[in-house]
């Protein structure tokens, strides 16, 4: 009686299994996209259509996805203080103090940090 029950609950295991498997299409594509079997929609689980389905690949592509906007560093910090006057701004002092290699400088007066 006990390996009837050991043998139903592990064939029931397997059955489980393999319709969470089959439900999802796999691989995911260039485009971090696949095709889901279990609705037969174009589901996206990277990139910029994360989260999204779609009737098909062809209606994924036709989304207007716009570019992130770039990163200008001199457009939020204008410059960096050198309040010590030793021609070490804060953010080569905190690269030196918080660097765990070796520093090395840009040049031989010791203002830069590479």
């Amino acid at each position: 009686m006990n390996k009837l029950l050991t043998t139903t609950a592990l064939s029931l295991l397997l059955i489980s299994l393999a319709s969470v498997s089959f439900a999802h299409g796999g691989r995911l594509n260039a485009e971090g996209c696949h095709n889901q079997n279990s609705d037969k929609t174009y589901h996206c689980h990277r990139g910029p259509l994360a989260g999204q389905s779609f009737s098909d690949r062809a209606k994924a592509r036709n989304q207007n996805v716009s570019a992130p906007p770039s990163y200008r560093r001199d457009e939020y910090i204008s410059s960096w203080v050198d309040e010590d006057g030793d021609c070490q701004n804060l953010r080569h002092e905190m690269l030196i103090r918080h660097s765990l290699l070796e520093v090395t400088f840009i040049n031989s007066n010791q203002c830069l940090v590479c």
